[in-house]
């Protein structure tokens, strides 16, 4: 029998809040994470959503002494990390059939300024088994780094492998810090916007770059046993998924929507279906260009062009 695969928790730390409620009321009172930074020397501000550091530091030390985290070190994008996940841990528990998979674009990136060797931490699987070990995890962690599809990948990977029988649930952590070395790649594409960005607008000039963490946690049930976790109050089924590698550029999207074309088609087939039941897109939306030209294009393939939609980059 197939199973049935849910997001039953989750939790988030961002610059409106460190927890879910926050966040939320945060975004109901109409606020907004982006503002003005200066984060490079001789450089002018830009807008960008990002953490105060301080406010991090304080909330960690609330909740992570001395005596809990053994006088371990940690990053700043650790530190968001373990308060992303810690509430999840305490509710539901952890067996040698649970999955721990850790989803990041750079991970400690920020570990190499300055630096003429490679600092341990810079590696992404020892950054996974640090957080893996700290919270107890008995097996082997799973590393997903896949640009700015890293977080539904890591989803879609814990999916099918609790599918397929290798685990019987699985934690899911993502996260990514602004760095000097983020900042400097998307400056190199021209890329970043001149004000708040304004994905799918006419006048978009580019992308405000953004920080977070984010864990969930997925467990599944087969469909004969009715709908999982009925004392949840809000629980997410997970109908299908698809990645496409379709090798058009390196960093440049198919000007003809080819492969997100393919990916929302075989992730309707999957999930059984049709464009006429879907009523909400949450799409890439960085506010450059040809992303957003593209974006548009495999939406209006698919007779998706009237259906709401959300940039994640907005």
């Amino acid at each position: 029998m197939r199973k049935e695969i849910y997001i039953t928790d989750y939790n988030c730390v961002t610059p409106l809040g460190f927890d879910v409620s926050s966040n939320w009321n945060a975004l109901l009172e109409g606020k907004s994470g982006v503002a003005l930074h200066k984060i490079i020397e001789n450089q002018e501000p830009f807008y960008a959503s990002m953490i105060d550091s301080e406010k991090l530091n304080e909330e960690f030390n609330r909740f992570f002494d001395s005596a809990q985290n053994n006088n371990l070190s940690f990053t700043r994008l650790e530190k968001m990390f373990l308060l992303s996940l810690k509430p999840l841990v305490e509710k539901h528990q952890i067996s040698d059939e649970t999955a721990f998979i850790l989803s990041t674009t750079k991970g400690n990136i920020s570990l190499l300024k300055n630096q003429k060797t490679l600092p341990e931490g810079i590696f992404l699987s020892s950054l996974a088994q640090k957080i893996a070990d700290f919270f107890g995890f008995k097996t082997k962690p799973i590393v997903v780094s896949n640009a700015c599809v890293s977080g539904v990948m890591a989803i879609a990977v814990a999916k099918n492998m609790i599918r397929a029988g290798k685990y019987k649930d699985a934690f899911v952590i993502a996260g990514d810090e602004i760095s000097e070395f983020v900042i400097s790649g998307f400056n190199s594409f021209q890329a970043i916007g001149t004000e708040i960005c304004k994905p799918y607008d006419k006048n978009r000039d580019g992308i405000n770059i953004g920080e977070a963490a984010a864990a969930v946690y997925i467990t599944g049930c087969h469909s004969d046993e009715g709908r999982i976790s009925q004392n949840e109050k809000f629980s997410f089924k997970i109908l299908g998924d698809s990645a496409i590698n379709d090798a058009n550029h390196i960093s440049g999207p198919s000007r003809t929507g080819d492969g997100l074309f393919s990916s929302i088609k075989n992730t309707i087939t999957e999930a059984n279906v049709s464009t006429e039941k879907i009523d909400f897109i949450s799409a890439h939306g960085t506010a450059t260009i040809y992303n957003d030209e593209m974006e548009a294009i495999a939406f209006n393939r698919m007779e998706l062009q009237n259906v709401p939609l959300n940039s994640m980059k907005g």
